[in-house]
């Protein structure tokens, strides 16, 4: 029993790891939220550690650990170093990419080598079109703390090089930086690296940037000791792990003998609604009520899943589910047809009624009629989905105090394309934890080593998270382009929120006063730090 995100996965480690079959192992993962890619596979190495003394003790064993140890002994977020350079024609059009990123990967590998390409095929080389591109980059082992997987999965790190480089460029020809992005984003029918089949990015640049009235803030001359400045960035993710890298899910579906339904696949609900979002797309396909559907989820006992990770839990939860529910609504209408003695093209299931040709009939009647004549409806279907881009911009407005160092936010917008928005509800709540995620990575949030002492973070004490008090207003705006390659018109959403924050922050600060800052989290005394030095050199802060 432990909080993964692939408990199937994880049971295939398992019995690896122990030379078992592995109908000898079991996993269970009760609904535990906060995983944010950290729990995809066996980073925290506890359930290892608690299987083993479980073995020899011949008991049960609950293994935790310490905040401290969980602040050192499991991954972190990839720190890195990043380069890059970028070409343009004077009116704009982008020729040339070419990025070359160092990760940090700690003392294990971990994710690094795949996060590495991640870096470069989503955050570098997708949102933007240019004839020319390049992109090297490698993980490096150091004596520190692993980094693994983190929401977004290297996009932010490559997106922060990029939406700093076309900020530049913009300055350097003398074009609004909204303009620019808005003559070179990826259009549909692109493949950067998949296809893209549907993009309302530039709706959702232009959204954001009226969102923190960009026309009347940006670039207006700044004086005092508290300046503002206005910031933008955009982005892509993925909404799933295929083509390059096993992905695909097996699903379970059954009416139960009183009409409800049952949707069995081993994915898991880490805290987005996910779950809730799945039985909506599987009611109405099949044709019941809602609130007559159970998913049985969370478990190695069902069939087979990847796991909820890749932003991949809906897109590819649905395609399966669409597929099955397909099947199991033609079975129980062309039985439906037989016992009724109707006319198959006519009937059709709609909220739990059979419905046509000149008759209405419950589906719980139908169903236990089934059951007593040795019928169960039901199908397992297995499928390897296709991939989406997800698009997203945000903008920020800050304050800077010139003296202190301080950032504020008192903005931020996120204008995010999810193809079909199935639970709005769940969509926001996703969007706005990420963008408040987003802002901690770029103002605060910092594992700090110190050579031959280690690292000083040994609890949220000394790990600044940002609070509520720490969190502007936040609009967010949710744009439907109906990708035709996602069940109902999905994309991802999951971890798109975090992806282009970081850089609208660090381009709203340039806006305020001036600098560019190459490194974050933008702390006080390193913004400080940087204004006395921009002052000792003649800048008017």
């Amino acid at each position: 029993v432990c909080n993964t995100q692939a408990p199937q996965v994880g049971k295939m480690v398992l019995a690896r790891v122990f030379d078992l079959s592995e109908i000898k192992v079991r996993m269970y993962a009760p609904y535990g939220g906060g995983c944010f890619g950290e729990k995809i596979g066996f980073a925290q190495k506890a359930e290892v550690i608690a299987s083993i003394m479980s073995m020899m003790t011949a008991a049960p064993v609950k293994f935790m650990y310490t905040r401290e140890e969980d602040f050192i002994a499991t991954d972190t977020r990839h720190d890195g170093i990043g380069r890059g350079r970028m070409a343009a024609k004077k009116d704009g059009t982008i020729t040339a990419i070419d990025v070359h990123y160092r990760l940090d990967t700690g003392a294990y590998a971990s994710f690094g080598a795949l996060i590495s390409g991640i870096i470069g095929a989503l955050g570098v080389l997708s949102c933007y079109r240019a004839e020319n591109v390049a992109f090297n980059s490698c993980a490096l082992y150091t004596n520190r703390s692993s980094s693994g997987a983190m929401r977004g999965y290297g996009t932010p790190q490559g997106t922060v090089v990029v939406e700093t480089l076309i900020d530049d460029i913009a300055k350097q020809i003398g074009m609004d930086a909204v303009e620019i992005r808005l003559k070179n984003t990826t259009r549909k029918g692109d493949v950067p690296l998949m296809p893209c089949g549907s993009t309302a990015l530039n709706e959702c640049i232009e959204k954001v940037a009226e969102s923190v009235d960009w026309k009347n803030v940006r670039g207006k001359k700044k004086t005092g000791v508290i300046r503002k400045g206005v910031g933008l960035a955009a982005g892509t993710h993925c909404s799933n792990a295929g083509p390059d890298f096993v992905d695909y899910d097996c699903c379970e579906m059954r009416i139960e003998g009183d009409g409800s339904l049952t949707v069995c696949i081993a994915i898991d609900e880490i805290g987005p609604g996910s779950t809730t979002a799945l039985l909506q797309i599987a009611a109405d396909a099949v044709g019941v009520k809602f609130e007559e559907t159970k998913m049985e989820c969370s478990h190695s006992d069902v069939p087979f899943s990847i796991g909820s990770h890749a932003s991949r839990t809906l897109y590819c939860g649905g395609t399966v589910i669409l597929k099955a529910a397909a099947q199991l609504k033609e079975q129980v209408l062309d039985w439906a047809a037989e016992f009724l003695k109707a006319d198959r093209s006519k009937l059709d299931l709609e909220l739990g009624v059979i419905k046509g040709d000149g008759q209405e009939y419950p589906l719980s009647e139908l169903a236990y009629r089934a059951h007593l004549l040795g019928k169960r409806f039901m199908v397992v279907e297995n499928t390897l989905p296709p991939n989406s881009y997800p698009w997203h911009a945000h903008a920020a407005a800050v304050e800077v105090d010139t003296e202190t160092g301080i950032i504020k936010l008192t903005k931020l917008a996120a204008a995010h394309d999810l193809g079909k928005v199935v639970n709005p509800a769940l969509c926001a709540s996703q969007i706005t934890g990420a963008i408040v995620q987003g802002a901690g990575y770029a103002l605060r949030e910092e594992m700090t080593y110190v050579e031959g002492k280690g690292y000083y973070n040994s609890g949220y004490h000394k790990y600044m998270l940002p609070t509520c008090g720490d969190s502007p207003p936040i609009d967010v705006f949710m744009l439907e382009s109906n990708d035709p390659s996602g069940p109902v018109g999905v994309k991802s959403v999951g971890e798109g929120g975090i992806v282009p924050t970081a850089p609208a922050i660090l381009s709203a600060v340039e806006d305020a006063i001036g600098i560019r800052f190459h490194e974050f989290p933008l702390t006080p005394g390193r913004v400080l730090d940087a204004i006395k030095e921009a002052r000792a050199k003649g800048m008017d802060i």
